[in-house]
């Protein structure tokens, strides 16, 4: 058995437009020498949003006086 990777990389066909994930480091290499397969490459773009915190409960009633 192969070296497995943490993460799969995936390759279309470009005759069917059917998409594979390959795992192991052999398929991987074997694939991306293939001519009729293209990887597909995701791209991860980075937030700079924040993360809140709330604490679980429900919320403080208004009272009114």
């Amino acid at each position: 058995m192969g070296i497995k990777f943490n993460s799969a990389v995936r390759f279309k066909c470009l005759s069917s437009g059917n998409v594979f994930e390959y795992h192991t480091e052999h398929d991987i290499k074997t694939m991306r020498t293939h001519p009729e397969y293209q990887e597909l490459v995701q791209v991860v773009e980075e937030s700079e949003d924040t993360l809140t915190i709330r604490k679980p409960g429900r919320p403080k009633k208004n009272i009114e006086e």
